[in-house]
């Protein structure tokens, strides 16, 4: 997608960069699908408070209070801690290497611009799931060492075809439908 003038509106949320051939390499070769995109995440929330903002000024204060709340909630600020941390190139893919099924095979990454900071409120979101007594949890969270990595799954209570997993590396976040 190109344009002859500086983009506006939906358009400023398209990349000014495009993906490179690296940006790739984490998909495998045996995919059955795969997409592959740049978002900034922490820039398309930030227009869309923009844009809410210019419709309903009123709108745009009440996410902005309820933003704030949830930031002394969760002890961590989602634009800015979350968000920022994320960086933006995203890549979902469907391999069925290692018995993996078509639903079980969807994997997910997205680059981190900020692994210290993604990386304490994943710590944090950690530590409040783990604070959830577990007779009342629908769920309970794993850990695991995989190649050197802490990598984490949610095994939901109940016959559920999914055990979504996920782990921090270097320069990735990587979530999956389940541990294989």
């Amino acid at each position: 997608l190109s344009t002859t003038s500086q983009p506006s509106g939906l358009l400023e949320l398209v990349a000014d960069k495009t993906l490179a051939l690296d940006d790739l390499k984490v998909i495998p070769r045996d995919v059955t699908m795969a997409v592959a995109a740049r978002l900034d995440l922490a820039k398309v929330y930030q227009r869309v408070l923009e844009q809410v903002g210019k419709v309903e000024p009123q709108a745009a204060a009440m996410i902005e209070q309820n933003v704030s709340g949830m930031t002394a909630q969760l002890g961590f600020d989602v634009q800015m801690d979350l968000l920022a941390s994320l960086g933006d190139v995203w890549t979902a893919f469907n391999t069925t290497a290692e018995g993996a099924s078509q639903w079980t095979g969807i994997v997910a990454t997205v680059s981190i611009r900020d692994k210290a900071k993604l990386t304490e409120v994943h710590g944090k979101l950690l530590q409040m799931a783990k604070q959830i007594p577990k007779e009342q949890a629908p769920f309970e969270i794993r850990e695991s060492k995989i190649r050197g990595l802490d990598v984490y799954n949610v095994v939901v209570k109940g016959p559920v075809p999914v055990s979504p997993a996920w782990c921090i590396t270097e320069d990735k976040l990587i979530v999956a439908a389940s541990l294989q």
